[in-house]
């Protein structure tokens, strides 16, 4: 659709010589408005102007405040008409925008980059850095402070993820994003599943499982339906720890009495979690602190009331 939509803004709008100066970004197939804002705030701390193609934060997230908007915020035709003007595209979507970009490449001024969504601080750092080189700008200040916390984060929380085996499954862009998260951690991931895999996703996922120690023993299932999962989850031994998926893994979990950490998309049955980032540096805090905790409300709820400690 997105293809669609940028060919016919687009057309007879190529200027020879002209630029913009500005970065054309594609989220990818990311619902979660949070994000939106999130990339928003890492372009504004570097002083990029920046082109959504397209801009969701607002259009699904507008304010409760007496006035009816019919269609709030997004991106303007014409500014995405000149994106084909731009200094820059970058998409953190590459599975879900493979035709796009070939579009792009062919056809828009610029560079162009594919990256993976920035999920985890090394995803993100790689994000941060291909930014400045993009724009020839160091990276601000205040996202290198952000980045100590959420590594303070890590380490905070370490202790309760590290040897946990979980279950993931996703489109492929927030799958690769929750297995790199996952192994920061010092979690296994140990199965990976993708109802809609492919061979280069595959091949994506094994080399992000034997770059790391906690990788060892974890499979990669491509083209499975969750009923597969669930048959995983129920014999698999050692036994899982929780799930990491969307709303639809709540009966693999309810049925294997672990829990499942909801990010991605949809999730129907909890309240505000489109504007929950779970990219950039505050989206490793945000998932850190979630699930760390969950598992401290786990020993709370299950231990003996000698060990039902003040401290964990």
């Amino acid at each position: 659709m997105l293809l669609a939509v940028l060919h016919a803004l687009t057309e007879g709008k190529k200027v020879e010589g002209r630029c913009t100066g500005r970065l054309n970004f594609i989220a990818g197939c990311d619902f979660n408005t949070g994000n939106y804002r999130e990339y928003k705030k890492i372009f504004s701390a570097f002083g990029i102007p920046s082109t959504f193609l397209a801009d969701i934060s607002e259009v699904f997230d507008s304010p409760n405040d007496g006035t009816y908007r019919p269609y709030p915020g997004g991106t303007k035709l014409e500014d995405a008409a000149d994106a084909i003007n731009g200094k820059a595209t970058l998409s953190v979507g590459a599975f879900a925008t493979t035709k796009t970009m070939a579009w792009i490449r062919e056809n828009v001024s610029g560079e162009h980059a594919v990256l993976p969504m920035p999920m985890g601080v090394t995803k993100t750092d790689e994000f941060l850095m291909r930014l400045s080189a993009l724009f020839e700008k160091p990276v601000p200040d205040a996202l290198r402070t952000e980045r100590g916390r959420a590594v303070d984060a890590m380490t905070d929380a370490h202790q309760y993820l590290h040897g946990k085996r979980f279950a993931a499954y996703g489109d492929p862009d927030l799958l690769l994003g929750y297995v790199s998260f996952l192994l920061e951690m010092g979690a296994h991931p140990s199965i990976v599943l993708c109802s809609k895999g492919s061979k280069k996703l595959e091949k994506q996922l094994h080399a992000l499982l034997e770059a790391s120690p906690f990788g060892k023993g974890c499979e990669v299932y491509m083209n499975r339906d969750l009923w597969h999962l669930r048959s995983l989850v129920m014999t698999a031994s050692p036994k899982i720890d929780a799930i990491l998926g969307d709303t639809h893994g709540k009966h693999i979990a309810r049925d294997a009495k672990i829990p499942l950490f909801r990010f991605g998309f949809p999730v129907f049955d909890r309240v505000n979690r489109h504007r929950y980032p779970i990219v950039g540096y505050q989206g490793v805090i945000n998932m850190v602190t979630e699930i760390a905790n969950r598992f401290l409300d786990i020993t709370d709820e299950t231990c003996d009331d000698r060990h039902f400690e003040m401290m964990r």
